[in-house]
């Protein structure tokens, strides 16, 4: 019943992960690469190799599988528009999981987190939870912004302050519509009142988000 943002994007994002269950799943003697660009076309390794990335503006990610690996390159920064449809379901979805009430008079934050990784792992813990702790504050102080940390598997939030409560996407709803691969530290989003959205794909400065709105 949820609505997809891009159904030809997501239609790509699903044959990827179609290609990594396949591959966890049947022996080969060796390891096949397969290398996606940033529209989920399938290109050559000298191709990805060489491949640009200017001001780090996309993400060159890895799944390895027992038999294969899938080498992606994604654009970090998306912006779009979501039917209003979809835009009230997703408040629906985040008033259901969370303690909070919010509606579509607000700005919508969204603190993704993918579950553990090395990137995520390896951070100063109590130089992030400061700056988390901070951003939260100045969050609540902005009536019209509603602020939810959202996680898709648990691990790596528990040494968070308990200050930052982490609501957990149990119908992977947010996952599935704006971080369907894993991207790597955590993301973010940000959906405006008319609709418009914008997504951040893997490591960020928390700071920024503030900057953005």
């Amino acid at each position: 019943r949820w609505q997809k943002i891009k159904k030809t994007e997501m239609k790509k994002i699903l044959i990827i992960k179609i290609l990594l269950l396949l591959f966890s799943n049947i022996s080969f003697s060796q390891k096949k690469q397969y290398f996606f660009d940033e529209k989920k076309n399938i290109i050559t390794e000298k191709e990805y190799n060489h491949f640009k990335n200017e001001n780090f503006e996309f993400l060159k990610l890895t799944f390895v599988e027992d038999t294969a690996k899938i080498n992606v390159i994604e654009r970090r920064k998306i912006q779009g528009n979501l039917k209003n449809e979809l835009h009230k379901e997703i408040i629906s979805y985040l008033n259901s999981i969370s303690d909070k009430k919010t509606d579509s008079t607000k700005t919508i934050i969204i603190n993704y987190h993918p579950g553990k990784d090395n990137c995520n792992s390896t951070a100063d813990k109590s130089y992030v939870n400061d700056l988390y702790i901070d951003f939260k504050a100045k969050i609540e102080m902005k009536k019209n912004i509603t602020q939810y940390f959202i996680y898709k598997s648990k691990k790596g939030t528990e040494f968070y302050d308990k200050k930052i409560k982490w609501y957990y996407d149990n119908e992977r709803i947010i996952e599935n519509n704006f971080f369907p691969l894993h991207y790597p530290c955590g993301s973010y989003l940000i959906i405006y009142p008319n609709g418009k959205y914008f997504l951040y794909k893997g490591e960020y400065y928390i700071k920024k988000i503030l900057e953005q709105i």
